[in-house]
């Protein structure tokens, strides 16, 4: 840790900033994306990844796109960021907005069978029978000749190789083969290459990757449906040539043998074939696809980044991938996926980082959040956060940001982290916590003894395709007992890194006594409960073994190892591989609890986080991270090694170093620490002297009674009209109706389907001839009239006439909200009646783009318990803003306090605050915005406490959850998605709670 070291921890650069996938959907404009980039910037991002996204219309790879791409870069540059490339119109890539697949050689291809007798569809054009078998109650075969006939008690099985049909998700065209090369170098072409043209000049300077999304060997969803009249289960991945190389690769015929794939006991060594032929997929997909990626990433001074599809699980890598962590090799910064509040799938970033490790990535991105909706709190973004860092994430990709809101676009999982979001403020806080955080544990190599193999390639064989009715299940009983070892190893804190056969094979080794995989090294192996082994990784082991190096297993894998149990693994592993202890009072490890070292040259890093959890069961359905509650007042730290003459606890959040308490005895350091509510800590290890606080003397503080003085909001209030009558149109017009179930339903009376948001980008559909007229009615009610002007906000495009009570309204309104795609007009007040009063818009529907959307007014005015439109009633006092006149308030508010010092101190102590909050932010007089980046919110604020009265500033953040909804969706969702909007439960709006409701306890510190 040099001068470097420390000039990057004062102040972290763009590297190790969070990139925002920036959601290019609509038209764009410079001045918008500069301003966008601009926003970016003040909330303490890095950089961006410039994201084709639902809702495109400047057309994909156009002049005009790379002219916009090249503004962005320049704006960039301008401000010392970066900005990186996407290398697909939405996901998955390697279609390029569906021009790979226009060439049919291109098209995906799977492998189905159906039983003749079941009448499949078959369409000569696009579907070949490869074999045909005769298949016994026992399931038995034999192959049938074109002419062979069925046996009494005999069945007919057809193996079809199937070609992917036309979806509107990939524009009108089929999915691309990823396992052909030639489709792979043709997406090179006309993706990488054209940026290369335009952009060359920038790379490995301001554009410093490019990001691959989703890329799999088997998109199924459009595709086939499991229950399709005469198929079996689903299809698995294929290509033209599959079959011979699966010959070459494993020197039998697969054809011959194609039921095996299928029933499960055609043959004793079935599995085997299993394991073959997902041993063939995966290498084709990594060779055919990743690799020249790669190749040509590294060959361009450019990162080759991202994350591959159905990476959580075992079934999942199956059927999407093979296996990721042969893919990750060819990536110089792999990456993956962790949407929502509610899955904390340990897996998935153990199995990106032991890659990382193994092949000296010292980057390792993680896209997040996404999904979460808008009331996931910056307290959750820490805590998802945290627990990937202390797995080896070291870089966010903020998912997502919108450059417009019009239409579907701001339901395409938020919540959103541009513009349009408002709390920019308290982005940048935890911007600056991750930066540095990133920064510590990017520096030096991980501390990592314990290799685990990776039992995918022994899955295979027991996935056999007449059983798979569905890719979705989130597990298999494979994947809960597999996940389960991998939670008990890092509940115990036996760090590990996974051993990938196949890497094992091509980059394994023995050396002076270690297994060396890749670049890294390992002084025991720990093989879970498998079946089957590579040959090539039973004869590393036995090296390894008469080497000195210990192996164990856990099944009966093989009988030259330790058979060892669960309930004795940490008693056999613990005195080789344990590089560090977090136990409770009784000594115990403390399951909740997670922890990561590093050690550059003579100094180590270790970080830990509390992550309120333990004996997780269902990775993907975890309590959301305010309900983590797991706290641990007393913990003992232990970290094995050399003994050390400093230790600096580190504030990510501040920058601040401070001397750290601490004991060596029985040959580890030892550290006293406390872990309150997801509570995380750092520290440095070293025999350096850092430039840091004494932190061993307490400071006196003193109570003081702080008073309530008043509240004010940021913004306008709200109002949300998202019911509404269209009458002479024969659709239910004596009542209004959802405002998006009415658009559903006319857009049935103009011949067209549902809009949704999987529909073919806007760019590559002419514009319609708008003949459908339309008179559209929003009602609401008004108790008191508003005295002053209030702001109607809409989506309608220019040409479309709006009036309020028959009076049309011309004059525009300044923005109210900062983004782009909603428009805003004046309403006089006395324009307004007590009663009922309506919006009116009169145009024509343009079917291209989804029209009928909620409509906002704005203004000061409250909103009563019926909806009414109503006088503010004084000042807004503590407690929930809903109860208030606030129900759908979205911007922030400020409670101002004050309180009496009897003399002058250095700064104030706020314990727990009681708020409903996205965040809050203090600020002491006249000095800086403080906030923490976790409730409950407590804060050292530095600055001076005048003798006499002092002002207290407590800032609640909201979100536009009670804005955007959803509100009538009463069943809970996982993931919030677009479809998550358009659900109708009940017709009473849900809304959450926001406000500050309580004073805080305040101390001045003496």
């Amino acid at each position: 840790m040099n001068k470097s070291f420390f000039d990057l921890w004062g102040s972290p650069s763009a590297a190790y900033r969070s990139r925002l996938f920036w959601s290019w959907n609509s038209l764009l404009e410079e001045s918008e994306l500069r301003r966008q980039i601009g926003d970016m910037q003040t909330a303490g991002m890095g950089g961006f990844f410039m994201h084709s996204r639902i809702g495109l219309e400047t057309p994909y790879l156009s002049e005009e796109w790379f002219r916009m791409v090249q503004v962005c870069i320049d704006e960039a540059r301008k401000r010392n960021m970066n900005a990186e490339l996407y290398d697909e119109d939405r996901w998955p890539s390697g279609s390029c907005g569906g021009q790979v697949a226009a060439n049919q050689d291109f098209q995906m291809r799977f492998l189905c069978a159906a039983y003749a007798d079941r009448n499949p569809r078959i369409d000569p054009e696009r579907d070949k029978i490869l074999a045909r078998f005769a298949v016994r109650k026992n399931h038995g075969y034999r192959k049938l000749s074109p002419s062979g006939k069925l046996r009494a008690g005999e069945r007919e099985l057809l193996f079809v190789r199937r070609i992917a049909e036309p979806i509107s998700w990939f524009n009108g065209q089929p999915p691309p083969d990823l396992m052909n090369k030639q489709a792979t170098m043709r997406f090179l072409e006309l993706t990488h290459e054209a940026y290369n043209k335009h952009c060359q000049a920038e790379f490995g300077k301001t554009v410093t990757g490019i990001f691959t999304d989703e890329p799999t060997y088997l998109y199924v969803n459009g595709v086939m449906n499991s229950d399709e009249p005469g198929y079996a289960g689903q299809p698995l991945p294929w290509t033209e040539r599959f079959a011979w190389h699966f010959s070459r690769r494993h020197h039998y015929s697969l054809i011959d043998r194609l039921p095996e794939l299928w029933l499960p006991r055609s043959r004793k060594d079935a599995g085997q074939v299993r394991r073959d032929f997902f041993d063939t997929a995966a290498h084709l997909l990594s060779e055919h696809y990743f690799k020249p990626i790669g190749e040509w990433c590294r060959k361009h001074h450019i990162a080759f980044t991202g994350h591959i599809l159905g990476e959580d699980n075992l079934a999942g890598q199956t059927a999407r991938s093979g296996e990721v962590m042969r893919h990750y090799k060819y990536m110089q910064e792999p990456g993956i996926d962790i949407l929502t509040n509610h899955a904390q799938y340990y897996l998935t970033a153990k199995q990106c980082s032991s890659a990382a490790h193994q092949y000296g990535r010292k980057f390792r991105i993680s896209e997040m959040y996404g999904g979460g909706g808008w009331d996931l709190s910056l307290t959750a973004m820490k805590a998802i956060g945290d627990w990937q860092y202390a797995l080896g994430i070291n870089r966010r990709c903020l998912h997502l940001g919108w450059y417009s809101v019009k239409g579907e676009r701001k339901r395409d999982f938020p919540l959103d982290f541009g513009s349009f979001s408002g709390n920019r403020e308290a982005f940048a806080a935890l911007e600056e916590y991750f930066a540095r955080l990133g920064v510590a544990l990017t520096q030096g190599e991980e501390c990592c003894k314990l290799l685990v193999i990776h039992p995918m390639e022994d899955f295979w064989r027991g996935y056999y395709g007449e059983a798979i009715v569905s890719y979705a299940a989130p597990d298999s009983a494979e994947d809960k007992v597999f996940a389960a070892l991998v939670q008990q190893l890092l509940e115990q804190h036996l760090d590990f890194d996974f051993g990938c056969e196949d890497l094992l094979a091509a980059d394994g080794r023995v050396k002076k006594g270690q297994l060396f995989a890749g670049k890294a090294a390992y002084q025991a192996v720990l093989i879970p409960e498998m079946t089957h082994l590579r040959e090539s990784t039973r004869k590393i082991l036995q090296e390894f073994q008469s080497a000195g190096g210990k192996v164990f297993s856990l099944g009966a894998v093989w009988k030259n190892v330790v058979k060892i149990s669960r309930e004795n693994l940490q008693e056999h592993l613990s005195p080789l591989v344990r590089t560090f202890s977090i136990a409770g009072a009784d000594g115990v490890e403390l399951p909740h609890i997670l922890g990561h070292l590093r050690k550059d040259g003579k100094k180590r890093i270790f970080f830990a986080c509390n992550t309120g959890l333990a004996g997780i069961t269902d990775h993907f359905r975890v309590p959301v991270a305010e309900k983590r509650l797991l706290v641990s007042p007393k913990a003992k730290i232990r970290i094995p090694g050399e003994p050390v003459k400093h230790v600096y606890h580190a504030d990510p959040v501040t920058g601040k170093l401070t001397e750290y308490p601490f004991e060596y005895e029985d040959g580890a350091v030892v550290l006293p620490c406390s872990f309150g509510k997801l509570e995380s800590h750092l520290f440095f290890l070293t025999d350096t002297p850092f430039p840091a606080e004494n932190g061993t003397g307490k400071r006196n503080a003193k109570r003081v009674d702080i008073q309530f003085v008043n509240a004010r909001p940021e913004e306008s209030n709200a109002l949300v009209l998202d019911h509404a009558l269209l009458p002479a149109s024969g659709i239910a017009p004596e009542k209004p109706r959802f405002i998006l179930e009415l658009d559903t339903e006319f857009r049935k009376t103009c011949g067209l389907g549902a809009y949704n948001w999987r529909v073919v980008q806007p760019y590559l559909v002419p514009k319609p001839a708008r003949s459908k007229a339309f008179e559209l009615h929003y009602p609401f009610r008004t108790a008191d009239v508003p005295e002053k002007e209030i702001v109607l906000a809409h989506e309608f495009p220019e040409d479309h006439e709006l009036f309020c009570n028959n009076v049309k309204l011309t004059r525009k309104a300044p923005a109210a909200f900062p983004g782009h795609g909603l428009q805003y007009l004046a309403i006089d007040p006395a324009l307004l009646r007590q009663g009922e009063n309506f919006i009116t818009v009169k145009g024509v529907y343009d079917p291209a783009d989804g029209m009928f959307e909620a409509m906002y007014l704005l203004g000061d005015f409250a909103v009563n318990g019926r909806d009414e439109l109503t006088e503010m009633s004084g000042k807004t006092m503590l407690g929930d803003w809903r109860n208030q006149g606030l129900p759908y308030y979205s911007g922030s508010m400020v409670y101002t306090f004050e309180f009496t010092a009897e003399k002058a101190a250095s700064g104030i102590r706020i314990g727990e605050v009681d708020a409903s909050a996205f965040a809050v932010s203090y600020k002491l007089n006249d000095g800086p915005e403080i906030i923490p980046c976790a409730e409950p919110f407590p804060a050292e604020i530095a600055g001076p406490v005048k003798p006499g009265k002092n002002v207290l500033r407590i800032r609640v953040f909201s979100t536009r959850r009670n804005l955007m909804g959803p509100f009538y969706c009463r069943i809970e969702q996982a993931i919030a998605g677009p479809w998550y909007f358009r659900r109708y439960d009940a017709p009473e709006r849900e809304t959450v709670p926001y406000g500050l409701n309580a004073v805080p306890q305040v101390e001045y510190l003496e």
